[in-house]
């Protein structure tokens, strides 16, 4: 088989989405699934793109606390929690509604932020897989189609001469 700068991207980016949803598993961060699902790659000529969910960043790297408070973003953290406390099959003690608890948890991140690693996630989800190393992989590969390219080209050049 021949390989081609797309056929080594192709290669490269699928085991780089299934590396990356492994370590979401093992990391254990599997809420909805969203992670996953909405992880997608692109090969567009000499170009490789990966696309991941909004969320992916404060899994990696946590999130900062907002400077206005609770009511900067209003709602939309709250119904994410709320969707997050669904997922996660989490029953509110002390008499407490989902919806309350949502708040409250809401609150706290727009007072403190989430720092990651903590006990819940240890961080890495990302940083974990794509590696140095494993970009310099890509590289030598790229590096052995450009040359083996680059001799051929020559040697049809000789012989047609």
């Amino acid at each position: 088989m021949a390989f081609t700068r797309e056929s080594i991207y192709l290669l490269w980016l699928s085991n780089l989405k299934a590396d990356l949803i492994r370590e979401y598993e093992r990391l254990g961060l599997r809420a909805s699934g969203s992670y996953e699902k909405e992880l997608e790659y692109m090969i567009s000529g000499k170009k490789i793109e990966m696309y991941g969910a909004y969320h992916s960043q404060f899994m990696q790297s946590g999130r900062s606390k907002t400077e206005k408070g609770p009511e900067k973003g209003k709602g939309k953290l709250s119904e994410i929690i709320l969707k997050w406390i669904d997922d996660k099959k989490i029953t509110p003690r002390g008499g407490i509604s989902k919806k309350t608890l949502a708040f409250l948890i809401t609150r706290k991140i727009h007072r403190e932020g989430i720092k990651v690693p903590n006990k819940y996630n240890e961080g890495g989800v990302i940083s974990n897989v794509i590696t140095d190393e494993r970009i310099e992989k890509l590289l030598q590969q790229l590096e052995f189609i450009e040359v083996n390219q680059i001799s051929t080209d020559i040697i049809n050049l000789l012989q047609a001469a």
